[in-house]
């Protein structure tokens, strides 16, 4: 059991769903829902869309895009998981 229940937060910054899964598990055993985790202020921090962006590397590998533009303040090789081959393709 803890002992202070609520003063704790487990986070992940994984896009695996049995991964999700377990942190809530987890967060929910250590008395965080209610706590240091509530529903009526949501955090949208990260609003990805993974299928566009695993269809653009789809088309960069298969040459078919000629340009690539980034905003400002983005950083697709930092942020993706497999930011190094996106980096490779970027350079093409």
């Amino acid at each position: 059991m803890v002992s202070h229940p609520g003063n704790s937060l487990v986070v992940s910054g994984s896009n695996n769903v049995g991964e999700q899964i377990l942190v809530n598990a987890i967060n929910n055993l250590l008395g965080n829902y209610g706590s240091t985790i509530e529903f009526t202020h949501t955090s949208n921090q990260r609003q990805g869309m993974d299928k566009s962006v695993t269809n653009l590397v789809a088309e960069m590998k298969s040459g078919s895009v000629g340009v690539v533009f980034v905003m400002d303040g983005a950083n697709p090789v930092f942020d993706l998981p497999n930011g190094a081959d996106f980096a490779k393709l970027l350079a093409k």
